[in-house]
């Protein structure tokens, strides 16, 4: 006797395509429940970071990119993004934090006055990887905007 397994394969996946609309109506559902409480949200935010001032510098990055092109392996490479204070007020680096896949990242100064410059040095061993690479820090200043993104791209043969 044969067995057709044809139907059953239709059944799996429209159980799998039904669970799937399932979780995203959830989902969304919540983030509509979160829009609808935004300003209580926003209420409680601000409660809890009385202490967080925001103050009138700005962070002007010349680079936030580098892209290293093809390299080989067993090489280290050290991005450098350079900056600058173009606001009124001393410029605060709270934090640099580069993905775990960086050996390092140096903050030149975490307190830079207005006009002045400073850098973030980003270093990678690519060691026995290959491929395609793509690496991430995040600072946190406080500047109105209080996250910025530094990228380091390379290619690795």
């Amino acid at each position: 006797m044969m067995i057709n397994r044809t139907h059953d394969n239709y059944f799996i996946k429209g159980l799998v395509i039904i669970l799937m609309f399932s979780l995203f109506g959830l989902s969304c559902s919540f983030g509509e429940q979160q829009k609808l409480d935004g300003k209580e949200i926003q209420n409680e935010y601000k409660k809890e970071h009385e202490d967080v001032e925001v103050s009138n510098s700005e962070l002007t990055f010349l680079n936030r990119w580098v892209d290293f092109g093809t390299t080989p392996r067993d090489t280290l490479l050290v991005a450098r993004y350079d900056f600058i204070n173009s606001g009124d007020d001393i410029l605060i680096i709270r934090s640099v934090d580069p993905d775990c896949i960086f050996n390092r990242a140096y903050l030149s100064n975490e307190r830079i006055a207005p006009g002045d410059s400073a850098y973030v040095l980003l270093e990678l061993g690519t060691g026995r990887m290959g491929g395609y690479f793509i690496g991430y820090a995040t600072i946190e200043t406080n500047t109105y905007t209080k996250f910025y993104n530094l990228t380091l791209e390379a290619f690795i043969e």
